[in-house]
């Protein structure tokens, strides 16, 4: 046990002096950025939009989320009364650096969430 401990300490150190020790205590936004970390550095949570259309969707259990486009955020969004600006790509286009364009872009109704082991908004239980 002790010698698999020291490796593990071992490993840690020789990562963290080689380079990002964050990408195993962190999850990459839809641009493959690093939450938590220089321009997300104050967006520590990873959080999935909802999709468009289901904004409009009054049963909580028919809406779904857009598991493909994951955002950073500041907070986890603890209400409906939040919006959140998601990407939503224009007939399946791939994000790049000109995924920047408005078009691209909407403001997206936020769901309740919550904090899950530090890195993830977790979906209300209604999900």
């Amino acid at each position: 046990y002790l010698l698999l401990l020291a490796g593990s300490v071992w490993i840690s150190i020789e990562s963290n002096k080689v380079g990002k020790l964050g990408v195993l205590t962190t999850l990459p936004d839809l641009e493959g950025k690093l939450c938590g970390f220089g321009l997300n550095r104050n967006k520590p949570y990873l959080y999935f939009c909802m999709q468009k259309e289901s904004q409009w969707i009054m049963d909580e259990h028919s809406k779904s989320l857009d598991v493909t486009s994951p955002i950073c955020v500041q907070f986890c969004p603890q209400s409906w009364n939040t919006s959140s600006y998601c990407y939503q790509g224009i007939n399946g286009t791939e994000v790049n650096e000109s995924s920047k364009s408005p078009e691209e872009w909407a403001w997206i109704q936020n769901y309740p969430s919550r904090p899950f082991i530090g890195m993830l908004c977790r979906p209300h239980k209604a999900y």
